[in-house]
């Protein structure tokens, strides 16, 4: 049977993999009833100029007095002010915490023109389903959870604590049952190296919890019909460690503008996530974004060259902004659009042996992912999709 083959002009999936934002609290070791949102504040500060000048500028400035209006003048104070969020003194417990939903919108596309992709992809979507693809997926997400990843600079801040200790928590309602599963983890005690396996778990018990868990991930992901909405999972997931009263803790950080001012008009220069939670106090936050970043960074298919690679977070060109890299440029490997521009092909292939490669993972990685994947003004092309053909 011959089908026609097209990447449409209009497609997108929705997200599968859905955080909330999380929330920072403080609390007393001694006393864990004891619990404080941890707030942001805004303080002004006499700094330094010391951004880059080349020497003629530099020497130019330094030629003359302190002038109170020049920004490039390093005889000048740098006036700013900044918001920053610590921990209460006498709270010396960081507790973050928030939830990810997995959900089942890996199946169907939400949007898309052209009834022939489905006609590739629904097939596709089942080899990937029937060869245990969701499973390991899954099995990265867990453990991109237990491992703390999604606290960024704050684990960092943790690992330096006088404990060393990191406990992540994570809950969740097992199928019909309703019934509670807890699992706490030991988020320094994983292997760097190792991070995204659950065989790097040494305690056989907790193991086991982790993998019923990222089986009932794959369950959500993967399930179709009418009712597949009815597998979701919704994880809850904290984070607890002793760091010390006063510790600097790090929200999410907005983008400034020269729109946002203190109470004396200056420029507020350093501005953090938060959430209102009475008239003049702001709770700290991390953004769904920077969770949903974090939990996806499972990546690790973009150069076989490199051997075992350093996961990145699963995007369309494994973009990295922090390093203003592009690691799938069609030359080290594919990114999303080279595959499902041959979709078709892939298909033929696990249709011929139906082993999964690294491009099927990344791919469903994408999916899960979701968002607007249409590839503008791609043309028809005809290909036999039965099995066997080239």
């Amino acid at each position: 049977m011959t089908e026609k083959y097209k990447h449409p002009s209009t497609l997108a999936f929705t997200r599968s993999l859905e955080p909330g934002i999380f929330a920072f609290f403080a609390e007393r070791s001694e006393n864990p009833t004891d619990k404080l949102p941890v707030l942001v504040t805004l303080e002004a500060l006499r700094g330094t100029i010391s951004n880059f000048l080349d020497d003629a500028t530099l020497n130019t400035h330094l030629s003359k007095s302190a002038d109170e209006k020049s920004e490039k003048n390093p005889r000048n104070a740098n006036l700013q002010s900044v918001e920053k969020a610590t921990l209460p003194i006498g709270y010396d417990t960081l507790i973050v915490e928030g939830h990810i939903s997995f959900l089942a919108n890996t199946a169907q596309s939400c949007m898309s023109n052209d009834p022939a992709f489905m006609a590739t992809y629904t097939p596709y979507h089942q080899h990937f389903t029937e060869q245990g693809g969701w499973q390991l997926l899954a099995e990265r997400y867990v453990m991109n959870m237990v491992n703390g990843r999604w606290l960024w600079r704050n684990r960092s801040q943790v690992a330096q604590a006088d404990n060393g200790k990191l406990s992540i928590n994570l809950s969740y309602q097992a199928g019909n049952t309703k019934q509670t599963v807890s699992i706490t983890v030991d988020a320094l005690g994983i292997p760097a190296r190792e991070c995204l396996k659950i065989d790097s778990i040494g305690d056989a018990g907790i193991r086991a919890k982790l993998e019923e868990l990222r089986d009932h991930i794959a369950a959500a992901l993967s399930a179709q019909g009418a009712d597949a909405w009815k597998q979701g999972l919704r994880v809850n997931l904290s984070a607890k460690a002793v760091i010390g009263g006063g510790a600097t803790v790090y929200p999410s950080q907005e983008f400034a503008t020269n729109k946002d001012k203190d109470s004396e008009g200056r420029e507020i220069s350093k501005i953090l996530a938060k959430r209102r939670i009475n008239t003049d106090q702001y709770q700290a936050i991390l953004h769904e974004q920077k969770i949903g970043n974090a939990i996806r960074t499972i990546d690790t298919w973009y150069d076989a060259d490199l051997g075992d690679n350093r996961a990145i977070a699963a995007e369309p060109y494994g973009v990295v902004t922090t390093e203003s890299i592009v690691y799938r440029d069609n030359k080290k490997a594919r990114h999303f659009y080279n595959i499902i521009d041959k979709l078709d092909k892939e298909l033929i292939r696990l249709q011929k042996n139906p082993q999964l490669t690294g491009d099927d993972y990344f791919f469903m990685s994408i999916i899960v992912r979701g968002g607007v994947l249409g590839g503008e003004g791609k043309k028809a092309k005809t290909q036999n999709v039965v099995e066997g053909d080239e």
